[in-house]
């Protein structure tokens, strides 16, 4: 994959890891044959901690036009001190960065209506290049239509510089018991 080109697949083992393939899997089982669960059904208490300090909810909001928004209503910490401010409350096409792959991303899961995987790198204005990856799973309160969407995030090439580049210190979240830091997972 080259740096800027954007990888989006059906969701399946073969490549998702193993925290995402959890909460991908609690997300099926939620959903049953449904093209995903309710938000009241969607706990997010029952996901892994970790996954949280980088998950993202949007509400699906379409204008009178018919023309979608995505409005973020939870950010999560790790995120948040990452870009220096937290989304909540504001639209994805407020973000400081790859906002442009980020409304793609959104818009295939509207328009696919299912679980997708995404991976991407991209390269910031200093050269430094971090690489992540995103499972996006649609929420549906009547099961046919995509009114929420939880995305989760996993960098797999992230360091300090990358903070510094948004003007914040390294990550404030731990590794976990395995001593692995929070950035390889």
């Amino acid at each position: 994959m080259t740096v800027g080109e954007l990888r989006i697949e059906v969701a399946e083992d073969r490549w998702v890891s193993a925290e995402m393939r959890a909460v991908r899997d609690f997300w099926r089982r939620l959903a049953g044959d449904r093209i995903g669960p309710a938000w009241h059904e969607f706990n997010m208490d029952d996901l892994p901690a970790r996954a949280l300090q980088w998950s993202v909810v949007v509400e699906v909001v379409i204008d009178p036009d018919g023309r979608p928004d995505f409005i973020c209503r939870f950010w999560g910490q790790e995120r948040a001190r990452l870009l220096g401010h937290d989304m909540t409350g504001r639209s994805i096409r407020n973000l400081p960065v790859m906002r442009d792959k980020v409304w793609e991303q959104y818009l295939a899961v509207l328009a696919r209506r299912q679980a997708l995987y995404f991976s991407h790198e991209h390269e910031l204005s200093d050269g430094l290049r971090p690489a992540f990856e995103s499972l996006r799973l649609p929420l549906s309160d009547d099961g046919q239509t995509v009114n929420r969407i939880f995305s989760m995030t996993r960098f797999t090439e992230l360091a300090a510089g990358h903070y510094q580049v948004f003007g914040v210190d390294g990550p404030m979240v731990d590794g976990g018991d395995d001593g692995a830091s929070p950035l390889d997972r």
